[in-house]
């Protein structure tokens, strides 16, 4: 597990051959499986140069892409792999079996450790118990063996599938979990690889988990595990960062043996989650939540970097509305879909709650997830375990000294409310995040205040709108008539904006607060052309990556016009559409992934921009696979 801080980026790109010239070097929402193989392969040959504090991927996240996709890189590529160890014999691509000169191995339990004394691969020969053990590798045992009882007696996961059963392959030796410790990648603490389909040895078979006696999965993959065989260069002390590094990387492998194509950053959210488990004491994960809780507009599921600090939304969901059963519960649920061809997560854990708590979900919400969320954002602008407020909001350990957050990221602060209205307009909130607003009411002549939530396109998904007026928290639908709130014994107020949308990537809204409001929520609502947005916009394409076709918005405030044309990575133009001169508002265009010719085109990035009377005014990138 990589524990620096991980950087996230966001970078509006107004030029279409900047844009080219950097985009296998730019951190997206995944890397695609081009990018993740350029990443790995550059980090490998160049050590000299290597800056730890510069990463922004897990290794485990790059070997899934390459794992599952490596088959579609060009042969350059696959090439500079195959002599860094990577195998594209099989269905998945592997990068081979590490390579111990003079290894020595012990077993424990369903584990067997690699190692050895001599050469780059060692490590430290002290065996103080005498045991005939180093006694860096009888941590490692020792901490391998508390996650199984844990994760196997305690909590009762299936165990990995076996790997003895290869006939050609090097399968450690026997049908055990194979760890190896050696010299690792630079700044990598641990990292898992999947290897083969389980029972691949039968159609019948392929893709099922032998140890689960009553499910029958379709994707589970064997896998085995690096760690490293010293950890001198990383900050904090060996016997903290072993036990936690192998309950992560260990809850990798057990997700493969259910589902090894589940979105990456539930994996990684629920693997933090198991470090908490294991070893809550230590407390690693608290890193993750300042970037976490620093882009409160993004959901949980936004990508695979900010899966590390969505653990908090899965120890939410566990200690304030569920139990420790629920993350077995969701994994068991994982198999029901073919996430080989979708991204299922969202809807997985959808289902796993209304197993478990089928109780009428609370109105204003269309259904218990989206309910549960919203608490869960609720708690985010909270921050306490303060009595006043009701438990399901509570993070108990905001008690330790050491936790990080003390209050949101607000999206606006208003200082000092006049007599007249306020329009919070264009505002642009990502599905499943939260908009956080703090209004100062201290002025004597103020008694209330209303707050309308105005969403521009309703039709696209549900807004929210959540105050919080000292104890009392009150959340209504964006249909509803504006919220008035009482202020003569109060000197501020706390509200929420949050957005669920399943087909697109964001909602946009406006907000009004009136002060002294005594008029109707028809005399309050704001005129039509107060409530659009007041700038040429591109949209993020949805779904990102996509096959066969994808679908993007422009919105334009007034008539003009627009021509969106698509390029290749080598900066072709592949195919143009063109609005005429159309009326203002927003418009959508559904994309096939062919060309003008109507010929399909190959994997690959592409490039759209938006033109404006002959000038760009916007550019993104998105991924077609096949």
């Amino acid at each position: 597990k990589l524990r620096n801080k991980i950087i996230y980026s966001i970078t509006f790109f107004r030029s279409l051959f900047l844009l080219m010239s950097i985009s296998c070097i730019v951190y997206s929402a995944q890397p695609t499986v081009e990018e993740a193989a350029i990443k790995w392969i550059s980090q490998s040959q160049d050590r000299a140069n290597f800056d730890s504090t510069s990463i922004d991927f897990h290794p485990s996240e790059l070997l899934d892409i390459i794992a599952m996709g490596g088959h579609s890189l060009s042969e350059n590529i696959k090439n500079e792999l195959i002599e860094l160890g990577f195998d594209f014999s099989g269905a998945i691509v592997t990068r081979g079996r590490p390579i111990i000169d003079d290894e020595q191995f012990v077993d424990s339990g369903i584990f067997r450790f690699h190692y050895t004394l001599s050469g780059n691969d060692a490590v430290l020969p002290e065996d103080d118990d005498g045991n005939g053990v180093p006694d860096y590798v009888d941590l490692m045992v020792q901490s391998f063996d508390d996650i199984a009882v844990i994760d196997f007696e305690l909590q009762n996961y299936t165990v990995p599938p076996k790997d003895d059963w290869y006939t050609n392959q090097n399968d450690g030796g026997s049908y055990h979990y194979d760890v190896y410790i050696f010299n690792l990648e630079w700044g990598y603490y641990g990292w898992v690889q999947a290897e083969e389909y389980a029972q691949n040895f039968s159609e019948l078979t392929r893709g099922d988990n032998e140890n689960s006696d009553d499910l029958e999965e379709q994707n589970a993959v064997i896998s085995y595990m690096g760690m490293r065989n010293n950890y001198f260069d990383f900050p904090g002390i060996a016997s903290n960062i072993i036990p936690v590094t192998s309950a992560h990387e260990f809850f990798h492998a057990i997700q493969y043996g259910y589902d090894a194509f589940e979105e990456g950053w539930i994996k990684e959210a629920s693997a933090v989650w198991m470090e908490e488990v294991h070893y809550d004491h230590i407390n690693d994960c608290y890193q993750y939540l300042i970037e976490f809780f620093n882009y409160p507009d993004r959901g949980p599921n936004y990508d695979v970097n900010r899966g590390y600090g969505s653990y908090i939304f899965m120890s939410y969901m566990v200690d304030n509305h569920f139990n420790i059963n629920f993350m077995k519960s969701f994994w068991e649920n994982s198999i029901t879909h073919n996430s080989y061809d979708g991204s299922y997560s969202i809807p997985t854990l959808k289902q796993t709650i209304n197993q478990i708590d089928a109780t009428a979900f609370d109105p204003p919400f269309i259904d218990r997830f989206e309910n549960i969320t919203n608490d869960f954002l609720i708690a985010n602008a909270l921050i306490t375990n303060d009595d006043m407020y009701d438990s399901i909001y509570h993070y108990d350990e905001v008690a330790n000294d050491n936790w990080p957050i003390t209050e949101p990221i607000y999206e606006e602060e208003i200082v000092s409310l006049q007599s007249e209205p306020i329009l919070l307009s264009n505002k642009l909130l990502g599905t499943l995040g939260a908009h956080y607003f703090k209004v100062n009411v201290s002025d004597s002549s103020l008694q209330n205040i209303s707050i309308e939530l105005l969403p521009y396109y309703p039709e696209e998904g549900n807004l929210y709108l959540t105050i919080i007026n000292d104890a009392s928290i009150q959340t209504t639908a964006m249909e509803a008539d504006e919220q008035v709130v009482d202020i003569t014994n109060t000197n501020e107020v706390r509200f929420i904006v949050s957005a669920f949308t399943y087909d697109l990537l964001d909602l946009l809204y406006a907000v009004r607060i009136v002060p002294n409001s005594t008029s109707s929520a028809d005399q309050l609502a704001i005129e039509s052309d107060n409530a659009s947005p007041r700038s040429y916009s591109l949209s993020e394409n949805y779904p990102n990556p996509f096959n066969p076709s994808t679908t993007f918005s422009y919105f334009t405030p007034e008539e003009g016009h627009v021509v969106i044309d698509i390029f290749n990575i080598n900066g072709q133009r592949v195919k143009t559409y063109s609005s005429g001169n159309k009326i203002s508002g927003k418009r959508s265009i559904q994309w096939n992934g062919k060309d003008e010719k109507g010929l399909k085109l190959e994997s690959g990035i592409y490039l759209y921009t938006m033109n404006i009377e002959g000038r760009v005014v916007d550019t993104k990138k998105m991924l077609l696979i096949k």
